[in-house]
């Protein structure tokens, strides 16, 4: 999924990291969205990487590791 950095000042953003937004639930291909609408009610808040902001509350985020089938990582 590709999200823009302007993808979380838009009033169509999802605040998710399954969904990017509301109209382009799976990303944009190009550098712009021709569907954005500034929110003026949004702070821009940014995280580290590997962080997640919840009601700005700093969260780690989870890490996955994918196994094989014999269960080796």
């Amino acid at each position: 999924m590709k999200e823009l950095h302007q993808c979380r000042i838009c009033q169509f953003y999802a605040h998710s990291e399954y969904l990017i937004c509301a109209i382009h639930p799976e990303g944009i291909s190009g550098d712009t969205c021709p569907d954005f609408l500034f929110d003026p009610k949004v702070k821009e808040f940014w995280t580290p990487i590997g962080f997640t902001l919840i009601d700005v509350q700093l969260y780690r985020k989870l890490i996955v590791y994918d196994r094989d089938q014999d269960g080796s990582i």
